[in-house]
């Protein structure tokens, strides 16, 4: 696999990242009511105040990305999240400006580091769908490593150390990514040198051998057609229209576990914490599958994947659907962790496909933008989570669930459809 050295660069750095943001994360309410004197309702304001601004920089700073040097704005961004990490550490915690600076230095530092090195992850692979998609695999492992290392490090550091000793444990991380992503540069192609090279390619092609029309070109071809087009709008309104259903896996499946399932003395935050562990495991696995086995050579096989992986999600939630169908009494632990399999799973097919999708589908010049937007869109499907919670609430888990199937269900039909049109579209464009 082409450009190795570079996924492992950008994949460990992202990993301790989000090991700090994920352990900074689980501490922050606490913080900001028992360290600096926070109601709960205001914790609560403060705390949903930063996560949007996170989302609005990342989009912000992506677009910045796209016209100033990415490795310089991602460098700066690292930076600034260590020193909002020890400015929480070090900083009067009676001050309201010790929840501002450090706050503003972070979310910062998040909006430049994240989109930025999401759109580089694609950049290893401009040429190659099939390397890019097991890149984008590896990547979100290491990603969901580092969540899984996050609780436990906090966890730890907490009850040695107190609160306050997780922001230095934080910047450390954040620093160790700084120094890794510095000192080990990766070098790539400007997007005009891929242009240029893949223009030579072509006519280089067409010289050695004049009897034959390369129609046959490389997928990721210099143009921006209708096909791309196509499959960018439809990402756009697909990933927050997914997400209010496919997330619902964290919040009223939880209830579900609660209410319904005999947890064999296990809590539901126990289950949901085999998320993690399994895409580590499953990603290691499918990587391995699609080296050898998988082709993967024309655009819309992104699609594919997608709707695979939503059809793997539609089948978790069809277990707790039929087993609230016919529920006498609690229902066994297999009707919590068999979905939780499934829903990790298919999270693998569908996440890091989206990535791959957004960074082929949108405009070369201007690819941080909509990284950043893909963020943006998610934040605004996890918004809609509640809607659910609703109904759970009000009409019944039975009605709940199947309401979900039908939705990721439709989801799934809609991604095959517009694979088809890609598919087409893409065809079209080579025959003229």
């Amino acid at each position: 696999m082409n450009n190795l050295k570079g996924l492992i660069v950008y994949s460990i750095t992202m990993m301790l990242e989000r090991m700090s943001f994920y352990a900074m994360m689980s501490i922050l309410i606490l913080s900001f009511m028992e360290q600096r004197g926070n109601s709960g309702d205001e914790a609560g304001y403060n705390y949903s105040i930063f996560y949007f601004s996170i989302y609005v920089s990342m989009f912000i700073m992506g677009l910045v990305g796209d016209f100033v040097n990415r490795r310089k704005i991602i460098i700066t961004g690292m930076l600034i999240m260590t020193i909002g990490y020890i400015l929480y550490f070090m900083m009067s915690k009676e001050s309201e400006i010790s929840l501002i600076i450090p706050g503003v230095f972070i979310v910062l530092g998040l909006g430049a580091f994240y989109s930025n090195l999401q759109v580089q992850v694609g950049d290893l692979y401009r040429n190659n769908f099939k390397n890019g998609a097991m890149g984008y695999l590896i990547f979100y492992m290491f990603i969901n490593a580092g969540a899984l290392i996050a609780p436990l490090a906090s966890i730890y550091i907490k009850k040695e150390f107190g609160v306050e000793a997780v922001f230095l444990f934080c910047g450390c991380a954040t620093f160790l990514a700084l120094a890794l992503y510095y000192l080990v540069p990766v070098s790539m192609e400007t997007e005009v040198e891929f242009i240029n090279k893949q223009r030579k390619k072509i006519t280089d092609d067409i010289l050695d051998v004049p009897d034959i029309v390369p129609t046959k070109e490389n997928p990721a071809n210099t143009g921006y057609g209708t096909d791309k087009i196509t499959g960018l709008i439809f990402l756009a309104l697909l990933v927050p229209f997914l997400w209010s259903a496919f997330h619902q896996t964290g919040l009223i499946f939880t209830f579900y576990m609660r209410d319904f399932v005999e947890m064999n003395g296990q809590s539901a935050e126990v289950v949901q914490s085999y998320n993690p562990v399994l895409i580590v495991l499953f990603s290691l696995i499918g990587v391995a599958l699609m080296y050898f086995f998988v082709k993967m050579k024309k655009i819309h096989s992104i699609f594919l994947f997608i709707g695979t992986g939503i059809i793997i999600v539609a089948a978790g939630y069809s277990i707790p659907a039929y087993g609230l169908a016919n529920i006498t009494d609690k229902l066994s632990y297999g009707y919590a962790l068999i979905p939780m399999v499934l829903f990790s799973l298919g999270e693998l097919f569908i996440t890091p496909f989206i990535f791959l999708g957004y960074y082929h589908f949108s405009p070369a010049k201007v690819r941080g933008l909509f990284m950043g937007l893909f963020i943006i869109l998610s934040a605004a499907g996890n918004q809609l989570l509640f809607l659910y919670a609703i109904d759970y609430e009000v009409f019944g888990a039975p009605y709940a669930f199947n309401k979900i199937l039908i939705h990721i269900l439709i989801c799934a039909a809609a991604v095959f459809l517009v694979c088809y049109l890609v598919k087409r579209l893409g065809g079209t464009k080579r025959s003229n």
